[in-house]
């Protein structure tokens, strides 16, 4: 069983106000789907 550090839904949720916010979240989780998110493109996710 794999364990998440943080839930989807919940990185989804703060993309969600980055992007209303006309921000950016910075993280190392690769499975968030922008597709999720109405108004959400690549330049809205930092993945270092």
């Amino acid at each position: 069983m794999r364990i998440a550090l943080l839930d989807v839904n919940f990185l989804v949720h703060l993309l969600g106000l980055a992007v209303r916010n006309h921000g950016k979240l910075v993280t190392f989780d690769k499975s968030i789907p922008l597709n999720a998110l109405r108004g959400a493109s690549a330049g809205h996710l930092v993945l270092p």
